[in-house]
């Protein structure tokens, strides 16, 4: 089975994006934080997941900027030669399935995932994962043994051609992962320095908080720079942003939404779960902070 495309809809970081990928092996190379993780995350969604179910897997993959909204997913790809397309719509919990080829058509979930286990041989996303996925993480844990990994992927993807290249990946991706786990150590050093600090930067801050319209334009200057910075990567920016709407205008759901989020991304999931029962307090109404809050205690609980 051969994917050709991906689009994907309110998923995450995404608002909106359409890949197309070479008939050959993709290799995504970029930044930190620009969502390579999150296109593996895409397609075991639109491969394994029921749109009409709702768990913790699923709600994690709502998107960003419109945390209300579930999210779709479209694939196109090739299997023995003929073309398909599965759709998924979270929002609406449906499904479809195409092939171009013989005009078979399919909207059960039960019906589709067996076409895919006779496709491609996957039964689970755990098994896709661990057969068809490598992760920044994983490449870590390889690092002694980088030298025969890198021969036998040359080996078995060139027939010996093109190894200086491969080896080059390799380094790139140790690189990589380094740069990540650095990122994530300061990212977790600087919000405990916030927190710890929070009750001091809030009396400066009364002092010098405007009023009327003033008040009100630099809450939105100051949320539109945080998206800004949230959407290229730059969480702890947005995240002291986000801080300072707080200061201004403690009931903001959407930065209480957005500080959860990045508690969520740097592993310190209490301090995720605080801003969520914040969002209940303000406003008990709030479907997506409840979903949310139950998702991140239950895995707190380790289930």
């Amino acid at each position: 089975m051969f994917l050709k495309s991906l689009y994907l809809k309110n998923f995450k970081r995404f608002d909106e994006l359409k890949i197309d990928f070479p008939d050959d092996i993709t290799v995504v190379i970029g930044p930190n934080e620009k969502g390579k993780s999150t296109l593996v995350s895409a397609i075991i969604a639109g491969l394994f997941y029921d749109p009409k179910k709702r768990n913790r897997e699923i709600e994690v993959l709502r998107s960003w900027q419109s945390p209300d909204k579930f999210y779709e997913i479209k694939m196109e790809f090739e299997a023995n030669g003929e073309n398909c397309v599965l759709l998924k719509d979270f929002e609406r919990k449906k499904i479809f399935f195409e092939n171009q080829a013989t005009g078979e058509k399919s909207d059960d979930f039960q019906e589709i995932t067996e076409k895919f286990r006779q496709i491609g041989g996957y039964r689970n996303a755990k098994l896709f994962e661990s057969t068809s996925c490598v992760r920044q993480e994983q490449i870590a844990s390889v690092a002694v043994e980088k030298k025969e990994l890198g021969r036998a992927l040359e080996d078995l993807i060139g027939g010996g051609f093109g190894s200086r290249g491969f080896g080059e990946i390799i380094q790139r991706l140790e690189k990589a992962v380094a740069d990540r786990e650095a990122l994530a150590e300061k990212l977790k050093a600087e919000i405990e320095k916030v927190s710890t600090e929070s009750q001091s930067l809030r009396r400066t801050l009364d002092t010098e908080i405007p009023q009327g319209e003033a008040r009100e334009l630099l809450i939105e200057t100051l949320e539109k720079s945080a998206a800004e910075f949230d959407r290229a990567g730059n969480l702890l920016d947005a995240f002291h942003l986000y801080r300072r709407v707080l200061r201004l205008d403690p009931h903001n759901i959407r930065a209480l939404y957005e500080i959860a989020a990045i508690y969520y991304s740097a592993g310190i999931l209490p301090q995720s779960a605080e801003s969520l029962r914040l969002i209940l307090e303000i406003a008990p109404a709030q479907k997506k902070a409840k979903e949310s809050l139950e998702a991140i205690e239950e895995e707190m609980r380790g289930g």
